[in-house]
């Protein structure tokens, strides 16, 4: 990081003042005297990795201890899903090393609908189960061993001609 003097702020007004050719503010003289710190921040360089995982996005369903002999098809489905998403992947850095995760899922409007309503519903947000939040805990748990390190990120919900779910992960490099 690196920083210089700028002028100040007093300065700063009172020049924009005589550009305009109004007289120079009371408000001017009072600042003048503190000077403006101007810091620049390099960012980091960032590299994105994209995939996507089709079919329609498995929110995380409530486990219980009884899930583990008793399976339930909620469950066995959410398996399937996530062992999907660790294939389509592949090798993805540590969690603390992303700086953000964000996804976007595509679902396909249901076949019992009409064509119009079909037609019409296709590109609007999709407003139905599974909420955001559960196909969150889908994707960070399927991806991630420990994924506390993923503080950033987008996620949205549409309908879509073809159900599949997009993940963009943005890592430092």
């Amino acid at each position: 990081m690196t920083t210089h003097q700028s002028p100040t702020l007093g300065e700063s007004l009172a020049k924009l003042l005589a550009e305009q050719g109004q007289p120079r503010s009371n408000l001017a003289v009072g600042l003048e005297e503190k000077p403006l710190d101007v810091a620049v921040i390099e960012a980091p360089r960032t590299r994105e990795i994209r995939f996507e995982i089709p079919g329609n996005p498995v929110g995380a369903p409530r486990m219980t201890v009884r899930d583990k002999w008793k399976k339930r098809p909620c469950v066995m489905r959410y398996r399937e899903w996530k062992d999907l998403a660790r294939r389509c992947a592949g090798v993805l850095p540590e969690a603390n090393q992303i700086l953000s995760l964000s996804w976007t899922a595509y679902f396909e409007p249901a076949a019992s609908w009409s064509r119009k309503r079909r037609l019409s519903a296709i590109g609007t947000i999709h407003r139905a189960k599974p909420d955001r939040d559960n196909i969150d805990k889908a994707v960070l748990d399927s991806l991630f061993k420990e994924d506390s390190g993923i503080g950033v990120g987008s996620i949205a919900k549409y309908w879509s001609g073809f159900a599949r779910l997009e993940v963009v992960i943005v890592v430092a490099d």
